[in-house]
């Protein structure tokens, strides 16, 4: 009987320590690894939705890169590479002429370089007459221009019948400052 209870003992000791070596080698490094694989999931997961919620924000990615690229050509095209004041002159020519305004002067001043920003601002003084509603309409034209234009000082005084003004204007023209170079002379391009 003695015998058979020392071999209960022992079979019960086994079946304790082969458990117990079961749980700790194979059962929790199982389940640390379940769970890293149910983390990694759920990172898989939520990295799709935001894909998705991407996705559906910006719609079709072509149709985000054209728009980019139509925002990049208008850019260039309000703040080119040179400042073209003879193109500017003849554009201010031009819109005068369609909007019956006398120029009486038009003269731009000496370019120069902002020191916080990579562009060239160039003053134009411009001197004109007409009538309020031309006035309008030219300002409005300048405004839809596709150059970037500021403008600084505006005066207008009634002249003769009180119908007609002398108009004078100060405004910037900008373009971008491609110059790495500061001692670079500053182009026309005009």
């Amino acid at each position: 009987m003695r015998y058979e209870r020392q071999l209960f003992l022992a079979t019960v000791l086994l079946c304790l320590s082969i458990s117990a070596a079961y749980y700790f080698v194979v059962h929790q490094p199982l389940e640390r690894e379940l769970l890293q694989l149910d983390l990694e999931r759920r990172k898989a997961a939520q990295q799709s939705v935001d894909i998705l919620n991407f996705k559906n924000e910006h719609g079709d990615l072509s149709e985000l890169l054209t728009d980019l690229n139509d925002q990049r050509v208008d850019v260039d095209r309000a703040l080119p590479n040179q400042l073209s004041q003879g193109d500017f002159i003849n554009y201010m020519q031009s819109t005068a002429l369609a909007n019956q305004i006398r120029l009486l002067s038009m003269t731009p001043g000496t370019p120069t370089r902002d020191e916080s920003l990579p562009i060239i601002r160039l003053p134009i003084r411009v001197k004109l007459e007409c009538s309020y509603f031309k006035l309008l309409d030219f300002l409005k034209a300048l405004e839809n221009s596709e150059r970037l234009i500021n403008i600084k000082n505006f005066t207008a005084t009634s002249i003769g019948d009180g119908e007609r003004l002398s108009c004078d204007l100060e405004m910037m023209v900008f373009a971008a400052d491609t110059e790495d170079d500061g001692d670079a002379e500053i182009s026309d391009g005009g």
